[in-house]
């Protein structure tokens, strides 16, 4: 990431894209091109563009312009402002806005986080550029979003292709029907009993994290530690992962 190279002010994208409204949509509007039109249509494009990167986490202040405190954007980024700008009404934006990000679909998500990323690189040099992505990773929850959908997708394909392998299996050995059709119900019934295992393992987990987050707040009671001073929760001590599991394990 680089700061150098050439801008086009957030001003001059909103000039551009009230030009490109289209004749219709200003007699609907009744808008015009006169300054005053103008300069009412360039505030509420500002603080909606504002709106959106503050939601994503982003501290706005690393793309203003330093010398007169005006948004300033790499040239060749400028059609994705214009994008974010245009997508503001819709439905994913709708949530972003609210911080719903867990309510929006991976896909979707990782369009414009990449999208802000972009406006970004060439503006904000490396240290910067991490900490804004990083907080902006951590605030929509996207790394762990979508280490969840991969799995997910592989998890569906694995259990599709063992089903698969299985039945074969059953079909092509000496067995009349009867059997076949045990076996595969047996089958059936163990991939159930699983499922209710792993919601057991969840509970769990879930339950032991919220007994070792109450004990920790407990702590900082104690210690008298205000809210603003608490760490989040990347920088809590907590048990490894995979222990808990293997507990869970054993109580089934």
């Amino acid at each position: 990431m680089s700061n150098e190279g050439c801008f086009v002010s957030l001003y001059k994208i909103c000039e551009e894209l009230f030009e490109e409204k289209s004749q219709k949509e200003k007699e609907k509007s009744k808008e015009d091109f006169e300054e005053k039109s103008f300069q009412n249509y360039y505030n509420k494009q500002k603080s909606r563009f504002k709106e959106i990167l503050t939601s994503l986490g982003i501290d706005i202040n690393v793309l203003r312009k330093v010398e007169d405190d005006t948004f300033e954007i790499p040239v060749e980024k400028k059609k994705i402002v214009k994008k974010l700008l245009h997508n503001y009404t819709s439905k994913v934006m709708k949530k972003v806005r609210k911080k719903d990000f867990t309510g929006i679909p991976i896909k979707e998500l990782k369009q414009i986080i990449g999208d802000v990323e972009l406006i970004m690189d060439g503006k904000v040099d490396d240290g910067k550029y991490q900490l804004e992505r990083n907080r902006m990773y951590f605030l929509t929850r996207y790394s762990v979003a979508k280490v969840i959908s991969d799995i997910k997708e592989d998890l569906l394909k694995q259990i599709e292709t063992d089903i698969e392998e299985m039945i074969p299996i059953v079909t092509e050995y000496t067995l009349n029907d009867e059997d076949k059709i045990n076996l595969l119900r047996f089958y059936k019934m163990r991939l159930k009993e699983m499922h209710e295992e792993m919601k057991s393992i969840v509970q769990y987990v879930s339950d032991y994290r919220l007994d070792e987050l109450f004990n920790i707040s407990q702590e900082m009671i104690e210690q008298g530690i205000e809210n603003d001073e608490a760490p989040d929760q990347r920088e809590l001590s907590l048990d490894e992962g995979w222990g808990i599991i293997l507990e869970a394990l054993h109580t089934l």
